[in-house]
């Protein structure tokens, strides 16, 4: 979810009641094992302390990029820190209900919105969250549009028509901003951050966050390791932007065991591993004790098996959009296409990996066995 303008206005939530459903992990007894125990860290070993009445951790992130260029905005006294060395690849699109440009698409009704979204995540959701979203959002384009037209780039939204499947309807909202060209510098992150540095601040990159300085149930600042040692950062108030935790496989066997089983293709920021969820967990925090994931559909392939002829023309056709895909842009790209088939197994495997040295992706099909075997011929 993409934050902006309206983070100053949205400064705290409501604090969860011991002995719910969502109640911290910590506080339910001892640490699960993907969580483990809170490091402690020598005050002797702290090279540095800083001060700051905001600090925002994950700050070269969609999240804290929007939370730092707002601060720089309303001219606060504000330190953004981020493990990475610099400004990491993200999705383009941006989300927003009713904005300026959607609504000369389709205005949409924020309750079916509302609604809808509730649906698609099975009830498991905070309603209050979304529904923030729905009243900001276009606010957030407004913020960042002409930062983005100064850059060069345009606004298209996208109409999603209408969408039923199995009989069963579907509200898709119309809300998928992109400027155009995405995915071409500058990105939109990359214009957030110029937008920083045009005035005065900046992201203090290859900071990894260790813990939050914490006591009496109230969090202070952060612990971080940097190429010059442990560093301190003391803040009254704290933004973690650190993202999710699909980089981490034992969080995701513990907590998503579902989404482990369903997907046959992943594709995250490495450094979304769930590191800043166990800093805030140790500090006291609350998480939802039955989380839910947002899985896409592109995964989904047809139950069929190929002749011999069909994989070689498959394997010649995947190589070749692979090569004209990535090797303009990147010589040093690496593309290797696999596919087999045996007259003697009715069974078809597919494995395409894709690897570029800036951001490695790696899609992998299982195998299918069709529901009525079928021999094919070598040829």
């Amino acid at each position: 979810m993409f934050a902006g303008a309206a983070m100053a206005e949205e400064t705290a939530a409501a604090p969860v009641a011991a002995g719910t459903a969502e109640n911290t992990v910590a506080q339910a007894g001892s640490n699960p094992a993907w969580l483990g125990e809170e490091p402690e860290i020598d005050a002797a070993d702290i090279v540095a302390t800083y001060q700051c009445d905001i600090l925002i951790v994950g700050g070269a992130g969609n999240g804290g990029l929007a939370a730092a260029a707002t601060a720089s905005d309303l001219g606060l006294n504000f330190i953004a820190v981020d493990r990475a060395q610099s400004v990491t690849e993200s999705r383009e699109y941006l989300g927003a209900i009713n904005s300026t440009y959607s609504t000369q698409v389709r205005e949409m009704d924020r309750m079916q919105v509302l609604n809808e979204i509730s649906r698609y995540a099975s009830g498991k959701c905070d309603r209050d969250l979304i529904k923030m979203w729905i009243d900001n959002s276009a606010e957030v384009v407004d913020w960042i549009d002409p930062m983005l037209t100064a850059a060069g780039k345009f606004c298209s939204v996208a109409d999603p028509g209408e969408h039923a499947t199995g009989g069963t309807e579907y509200v898709v909202p119309v809300c998928e901003h992109s400027w155009i060209v995405p995915y071409q510098p500058p990105t939109r992150n990359d214009v957030l951050l110029e937008h920083i540095q045009a005035q005065g601040d900046d992201i203090w990159f290859g900071y990894e966050l260790v813990c939050l300085v914490h006591a009496d149930g109230k969090v202070t600042g952060g612990i971080f390791k940097s190429e010059d040692g442990y560093v301190e950062i003391d803040a009254p108030y704290v933004v973690l932007a650190t993202g999710g935790y699909p980089a981490n496989p034992v969080m995701m066997q513990a907590l998503q065991p579902d989404a482990c089983r369903v997907i046959t293709a992943a594709s995250y920021n490495a450094f979304c591993d769930g590191s800043g969820i166990k800093c805030g967990l140790w500090a006291g925090a609350s998480k939802q004790a039955d989380p839910t994931p947002m899985l896409f559909d592109r995964g989904a392939v047809p139950l069929v098996l190929w002749p011999a002829t069909r994989v070689r023309a498959l394997r010649r056709r995947c190589l070749a959009r692979s090569i004209s895909s990535t090797s303009a842009a990147n010589p040093s790209s690496r593309s290797t296409v696999t596919a087999s088939a045996s007259p003697t197994s009715p069974r078809l495997t597919i494995t395409c990996f894709l690897q570029r040295p800036c951001s490695p992706v790696a899609c992998s099909a299982r195998s299918w066995m069709p529901t009525r075997p079928r021999t094919s011929s070598a040829s």
